[in-house]
């Protein structure tokens, strides 16, 4: 039992930065010049 719940933590731990990443992800764009920004959002579309 224990040995399953190491195996699911060890899986669960890389998984919370990326998940944060994605929710940073719009914030870091405003944060770019405004033709980069504009760049990726009609890429986006």
């Amino acid at each position: 039992m224990s040995g399953t719940q190491n195996k699911i933590s060890r899986i669960r731990i890389p998984v919370i930065p990326l998940a944060s990443k994605k929710k940073n992800f719009k914030p870091e764009l405003k944060s770019l010049p405004p033709i980069t920004t504009h760049s990726l959002l009609s890429h986006e579309s």
